[in-house]
């Protein structure tokens, strides 16, 4: 599933289909948990407003792109926009680059450079 387009119904269906696999079907929730929730509630990730108006809001631009039209591949171009806008926030760029990870609506990420709760 790594980089590609699902929704809260696929996500469900795969985690129906791994049940029987006690081991896959618990790693793909940590997965998923760790996609909306992030490291949010053990340490603050604190967001430069500069990054937000870097090159004409490039990385809230990409960002809402990825988020509305489901373009979970495209989160490794966007840590990159955030590397070169100047993001030193190691939790953020590493989720974007991180292999395996399921991405929903709802990813901290997102959710943290759209200003949703």
């Amino acid at each position: 599933m790594s980089g590609s387009e699902i929704s809260w119904q696929q996500a469900v269906e795969a985690a129906v289909a791994v049940a029987g696999d006690p081991g896959q079907e618990e790693k793909f929730h940590c997965h998923l948990l760790r996609d909306i929730v992030g490291p949010l509630p053990f340490r603050p990730v604190v967001l430069d407003p500069s990054l937000l108006k870097w090159n004409d809001r490039l990385v809230v631009g990409l960002a809402q792109a990825i988020y509305e039209e489901r373009r979970w591949g495209d989160m490794p171009v966007l840590a990159d926009a955030l590397l070169d806008a100047g993001c030193d926030s190691e939790d953020m760029l590493a989720h974007c680059h991180e292999q395996g990870t399921v991405h929903v609506r709802g990813c901290w990420v997102l959710d943290l450079l759209l200003g949703k709760e």
